[in-house]
Formats: C-alpha cells, structure tokens, sequence
C-alpha cells in the first residue's frame, strides 16, 4: 500500500456521479475478480474502447489500484509475447489483469489469452530431464480487463471468420467522453490520476471481509445478482461469462460497501451496464456466422477453377486446378469437399456447423460423389471426388453464353 486510502475512497466514490457508470463497474470489477473461482466459468475478460479522454486507462486503474500501484500492474502496448502474458495472468492467480492498448497486441496472441482466462489453465509443460509432465502445475481465476482505442471484435473477424468462442467469452463496452467530465474537466485528472498515488489498501481489506462473513454468503450475493442478470438480460447459454462475471462484480461491489470500502448505486450502474450490453448483443450477436456469405466467398476466390456446363455443352472451362462444376440445365453447383473443407479450416470454421446449417436451409442439396469433369475432354480421365451441391442460381452472362 502506497499513500492515503482516504484520497483513494474519496477518488473512487467519485465515480458514483451519474455518467461514470462504466468507470464505477470497472473499479467493481477489481472486486469481483476474486470472485470467479465461485461460479462455473474460471474466468472472463471486458475491453472498454474508446478514444482519447473516454477515461477507459483511468477505469482500468481504478481497478487495478485496488491491490496495488496500476501502472506496474498492468500491461502497455501490446509489451509481451503469448507465453508472458499467460506468466503474467497465473502469477496474479485471482487479482485482476489489466491490459492497456490491446489494439497494439497481435490478435492471435490475444484470442489465445482470452481463452486461456476462460479456462483458468495453462499449458502443460514436461520435464527437462524425463519424458514426464512437471509435478506442479498453476492455475488462475480472474477478469482480464483491456482498454483498446479500436473495437476488438474487428480485430479477431480478421484473424478468424467465425471468433464466436472468444466473443462468448469477453464483454465490450464503448465509451464516450462522459458528460461529467465534458463539463467539469478538472475532475477527470482529479479522480483518475489519484490511483496512481494512493493504492494497495483496499484489497486487504475487501479480502477481509470476505473471511468474515463466509463464502455461503457470498455465494447467496452471487445468486441474487445472478438472477436480477437473467430478469434483464435473458437466459441464453451462450453469454453464461457475461452471467457470471456480472454475478460476481455486483455481489463483490455489495461486499465492498458493507465493509465501507466504497459508496456507489449498485443498481444504477447494473441498470446501465446491462442496457449497454444488451445493446451490444443487438449488434453482434453470438452464433450469427452468415454461412452462405462464407460460401459465395469461396467461389469468388476460386471461380477459375470452375468448369460450366449446359447440357453436355461447355460453356466455360477452368482456367485452374478443377475443383468445382456448375451445371446450368440443372441448377446445381458441386464443389470439392477436400478444397471448400481446407478454406473453412483457415477460416476456423466449423464444416459440420457449416454442413448442417446450410443442409436445413436447403442451400445444400446433394453430398456424395461427382465426376467434375464430365463432357469436357481435358477432363476426360478425372474420376470422380466427393463433393457438396448446392443449389446454383445462373448468372444472365451464363445463359447469354450457352445459347450460342
């Protein structure tokens, strides 16, 4: 602990003013990471994204300042590999992990931390000396918070096609220049800026109280929030680590004010993060991969390597390694399974969601085996593959083509 924890409680009961709500759950969020190992889910992440003066770097500190100076608690710029950022997540075990800028991470290295979090493991490691596993392996239990001044779910759509399992698993928060600070700008470097100097004795103290009062009791504050979570939000399965890490942080916060560590309106700053969430859920929406999208792709990077054919007429030949055959007088386009497999594969999507999804909207209509080369004399020799067909709307330059 470092300075005056009376500055640092009058600093963070500050962020009870209206407009601040997302600073006032960030700081909540310090609380409730110790939290998780409670519900069912080890760990979740939340990025607050903003431009410069949202306060996100100061909402990242409030938490931070918790259990000590938030600076050196946390990451800059992207500064660690894959593996340090695991170091640095297991050696805080249940304090929460701040990561600042995230845009400068690399998004592989950040879709791996943020389903390591979700799990609460790391990778097993062997022995130097035998061909064993090492005796003692560490685990983790915490809320990775981010701030980052661009929307990291662009970042992960560019990595994967389909980054569904590290949406379900972080929570995102676009912050605006709060109205209190538009107005009364002295206060943004008067709240904020005090974390840096006052620091390390509230999580003592909130730990404390955690003893005291027993985990039967914490669970029941986790159960209340829990349940006032799905009357707002819903039910829905797929955002159980959004579930649980609200769960905890307001349960953590109620926690927080018994011990008159802070005073904040729990329930306007729920209303709030709620809304923003459900918000949020509107505009990506888990599961939501556009299948047929992800199909017309395909083809229009490899429509070279399409034979086209009217009848036992060809009207267009490959101009690449065949790999597709699109049949005007039937309507049916077939399609290589091992190609079209080996692009969703680099895309990280799923062949059998992709499969089933496009079998029950009756865009698949055949999967067995085809000769691709049928009627063209270049293709004479070409046995037949497994294919997908699919139902093939005909281009007017087709048709125009193959009445001559």
């Amino acid at each position: 602990p470092e300075g005056s924890y009376d500055k640092w409680r009058e600093a963070a009961n500050m962020l009870n003013t209206p407009s601040l709500e997302h600073s006032a759950f960030g700081l909540l969020l310090g609380f409730g990471a110790p939290l998780m190992r409670m519900t069912s889910t080890p760990g979740a992440a939340v990025c607050f994204t903003g431009g410069t003066g949202s306060g996100k770097t100061g909402t990242l500190y409030a938490a931070l300042s918790i259990y000590g100076q938030p600076h050196d608690l946390s990451v800059l710029d992207g500064g660690a590999t894959a593996n340090g950022f695991i170091g640095r997540y297991l050696n805080l075990k249940n304090i929460p992990l701040g990561l600042d800028e995230v845009s400068n991470a690399r998004p592989e290295h950040l879709s791996h931390l943020i389903h390591q979090i979700s799990q609460g493991k790391t990778k097993i490691r062997m022995q130097s000396s035998v061909n064993a596993e090492r005796e003692l392996e560490q685990s983790a239990s915490t809320i990775l918070i981010m701030t980052s001044n661009t929307d990291i779910t662009d970042m992960l759509q560019n990595l994967k096609s389909n980054p569904d399992g590290e949406m379900a698993r972080y929570i995102q928060f676009m912050l605006d220049r709060p109205h209190f600070l538009e107005t009364n700008p002295e206060y943004g470097k008067r709240i904020y800026d005090t974390f840096n100097y006052h620091y390390g004795h509230a999580g003592p103290i909130f730990i404390k109280k955690f003893y005291e009062v027993g985990e039967d009791y914490v669970l029941a504050l986790i159960e209340k929030w829990d349940k006032k979570f799905e009357w707002l939000f819903g039910t829905d399965i797929g955002y159980r680590f959004h579930r649980n890490t609200l769960s905890v942080t307001f349960a953590a916060g109620e926690l927080a004010i018994e011990a008159n560590i802070v005073v904040l309106d729990l329930e306007r700053i729920f209303k709030k993060v709620v809304h923003d969430m459900i918000d949020m859920r509107t505009k990506v929406k888990l599961n939501n991969t556009d299948f047929s999208g992800v199909l017309s792709e395909f083809v229009n990077a490899h429509h070279s390597g399409f034979l086209t054919v009217n009848d036992n007429r060809v009207v267009v030949e490959p101009r690449a390694p065949l790999i597709g055959r699109n049949e005007i007088h039937t309507q049916t386009r077939y399609v290589s399974k091992t190609t079209l497999r080996k692009y969703l594969s680099e895309l990280s999507i799923s062949t059998q969601q992709f499969e089933s999804t496009l079998k029950n909207e009756g865009v698949i209509t055949y999967s067995g085996k085809k000769r691709l080369g049928t009627s063209w004399a270049s293709g004479a020799d070409i046995g037949p593959v497994a294919v997908y067909g699919f139902h093939y709307t005909i281009p007017e330059e087709y048709l125009d083509q193959s009445a001559t």
